[in-house]
C-alpha cells in the first residue's frame, strides 16, 4: 500500500477501536462507582484510539525496507499518466482504493485545520479572560499555601476573576489558579477551601498536562468523531475524582454548600464557550446530575473485582489497537531488490519464455574475459489498428506482482559516470498474467543496454491473476524499473 492508503486505513482503525471501546466502557461505567478507575479507563481508551495513526505515521518517517542483496536494485514506480478505458473491470478497484484514501486524507487535513482555528480562538478567549483578572490578596494566598502544603504541591499563581462564579486552573509550565470574586471575598469559608482544594487536586493529578495532550490529539485526529465523546466521559470522571479529594472528611452541610456552588456555576457560566482550562464545572454539563448525586451521597470505593474487569478490558482494547496497527504497518510495500549474479539453471523460471542470463562484466575491469554475445531481445512494436473503432485497452497502474521482474545489469562495460538508470516499459497482460509485446517507453540513459535488460526481465515476470481482465482487448501495464549501480 502507498503511504496515503496506510494513513487512511489507520484512521479507520482508530475509529473502530474508539467505537468498540466506547460501547464496552459505556456498559461497564454504570457498574463501577469509583471515578478514579473510570477516569483511568477512559483515558486509556482515548490514547489507545490514537495509537494506530501515531504508529503508522512514525513508521512512514522511517526509510522503507530494502532487501539489499546485490549490486543493483530495482523499484517499481507508477506511470506518470494513465489512459483510462470504459467499462467495469478489476483495475477499477485499485483506483477506487487510491482515490478513496486520498479523499479521507483530504477530509482529515481540512478538519485538522478547522480544529486548529477553533483552538486558536479558544486560546485567545482564555488570554483575554486572564488579562481581566487581578492578583489575589494575602488572605487568599495564605489559604492556597496551606492547602498546597497539605497536598505536597508547589504553590501555583493565584488570581481573582470578576467574571462569573466559576474557578479554573490553567497553565502548562506555570499553573495559575483563578478563583471567582465571591469566593475570594470569604477565603476562610469551608466552601472556598473545598473549591480551592478541588482545583489543586487537578494539579496534584497532573490534569493540567493531560488537558493539553488531549487538545493536541483531538486536533490531529479531528476526523475521528468519537474521541470528543470519549474525552467528555473522561472529563466527567476526572471532576468526580477531584470532588472526592476536596470533600474528604466533609459533613453533609458542606456537601450541600458545595453542590449549590456547582449549580450556581452551571447557571451563571463565566465563559460563553469552553476554554482550554480545567474549569470547576468541566467542559460539558451532560454528567452534572451524576456528579451532584456523587457529591451529596458519596459512594464507597469499587471492589477489586471491578478494577480487574476494567483492567482486562483495557488490555484487550490495547491488544486490538496494537495488533491492528502492526497489521496496517505490515502492508507497507518494501523496495524490491534484484540480485546481480551469474545465472544458474535453477534461477530460470519454468514458466514464461526462456531467457538466457549471462554473468555481468564488472565495471572498469579491463582484464575480464569477453562474454559471448547474447541475442538481443528486440522490443515488439505495437501494430497500428486497422479500424478506428477498435477498443482502446486500459492501462493498469500499480500492478500486483505474482512474480516481479528482476533485471540484471547489461553485459559488457558500462559508460563511465552512470550511477542510476530508469527504464519505463509498456507490456500487454495475458490471461495467465504473463507479459508480452513489451516495448520501451523511455530509457535513461539511452543506448547502454538497460532497455533490453528490462524487457528480458519483464518476459519472465507475471502479474497477479486477480489484476487481470478478460479479452477483448488485452490490458496494458506501464511500469518503471530503476537500476542503481554500485559506486
Amino acid at each position: 500500500m502507498t503511504p496515503v492508503q496506510l494513513l487512511a486505513l489507520s484512521l479507520g482503525l482508530s475509529v473502530a477501536v474508539a467505537a468498540v471501546g466506547l460501547a464496552t466502557l459505556g456498559v461497564l461505567e454504570r457498574r463501577v462507582p469509583d471515578p478514579v478507575i473510570r477516569e483511568r479507563a477512559w483515558g486509556a481508551l482515548f490514547h489507545f484510539s490514537a495509537l494506530p495513526p501515531a504508529f503508522v505515521a512514525a513508521l512512514l518517517l522511517l526509510p522503507p525496507q530494502v532487501q539489499s542483496v546485490g549490486a543493483a536494485t530495482v523499484q517499481f514506480e507508477a506511470p506518470a499518466a494513465v489512459v483510462s478505458g470504459s467499462g467495469w473491470n478489476h483495475s477499477f478497484l485499485p483506483a477506487l482504493e487510491v482515490h478513496g484514501a486520498t479523499f479521507v486524507i483530504v477530509v482529515a487535513a481540512v478538519l485538522f485545520g478547522l480544529r486548529g482555528i477553533v483552538l486558536l480562538d479558544r486560546l485567545l478567549r482564555l488570554r483575554r479572560l486572564l488579562a481581566m483578572t487581578t492578583p489575589a490578596d494575602a488572605a487568599l494566598r495564605r489559604l492556597t499555601d496551606e492547602i498546597a502544603r497539605r497536598m505536597d504541591l508547589a504553590v501555583p499563581v493565584v488570581r481573582v476573576s470578576g467574571c462569573g462564579s466559576e474557578a479554573f486552573l490553567v497553565g502548562l509550565r506555570t499553573p495559575t489558579l483563578v478563583l471567582p470574586a465571591a469566593l475570594a471575598a470569604a477565603p476562610d469559608s469551608p466552601e472556598s477551601r473545598a473549591i480551592c482544594a478541588h482545583e489543586l487536586a487537578h494539579l496534584k493529578r497532573g490534569d493540567h498536562r493531560a488537558l493539553w495532550l488531549e487538545e493536541a490529539v483531538l486536533s490531529v485526529l479531528a476526523v475521528n468523531p468519537l474521541l470528543g465523546l470519549i474525552r467528555t466521559h473522561r472529563a466527567a470522571a476526572r471532576e468526580e475524582a477531584c470532588d472526592i479529594v476536596a470533600l474528604a472528611g466533609s459533613d453533609a452541610d458542606l456537601r450541600r454548600q458545595y453542590a449549590r456552588s456547582l449549580l450556581a456555576a452551571l447557571q451563571n457560566p463565566a465563559f460563553g464557550r469552553d476554554i482550554p482550562a480545567l474549569t470547576f464545572t468541566s467542559a460539558r454539563r451532560t454528567f452534572a446530575m451524576r456528579r451532584l448525586k456523587a457529591i451529596l451521597a458519596p459512594v464507597s470505593p469499587s471492589s477489586q473485582r471491578s478494577g480487574l474487569v476494567l483492567t482486562g478490558v483495557g488490555v484487550l482494547i490495547a491488544g486490538v489497537a496494537g495488533a491492528g496497527s502492526l497489521a496496517v504497518a505490515a502492508q507497507r510495500e518494501p523496495v524490491m531488490v534484484a540480485v546481480v549474479a551469474p545465472a544458474t539453471p535453477a534461477a530460470v523460471s519454468a514458466s514464461g519464455p526462456s531467457v538466457s542470463v549471462l554473468p555481468a562484466t564488472p565495471v572498469g575491469d579491463a582484464s575480464a574475459p569477453e562474454v559471448a554475445a547474447r541475442p538481443a531481445v528486440a522490443p515488439e512494436r505495437p501494430v497500428a489498428p486497422v479500424q478506428t473503432s477498435a477498443p482502446v485497452p486500459e492501462v493498469m497502474t500499480n500492478p500486483t506482482w505474482a512474480q516481479p521482474p528482476i533485471p540484471r545489469l547489461p553485459d559488457g562495460p558500462l559508460p563511465e559516470g552512470i550511477t542510476e538508470a530508469l527504464v519505463r516499459l509498456s507490456c500487454t497482460v495475458e490471461l495467465d498474467g504473463q507479459l508480452t509485446g513489451c516495448s520501451i517507453v523511455s530509457e535513461t540513459p539511452a543506448g547502454a543496454g538497460f532497455g533490453e535488460a528490462a524487457i528480458e526481465a519483464a518476459l519472465s515476470a507475471r502479474v497477479s491473476p486477480s489484476m487481470n481482465v478478460p479479452p477483448p482487448p488485452r490490458m496494458k501495464v506501464v511500469f518503471a524499473l530503476r537500476f542503481r549501480l554500485p559506486a
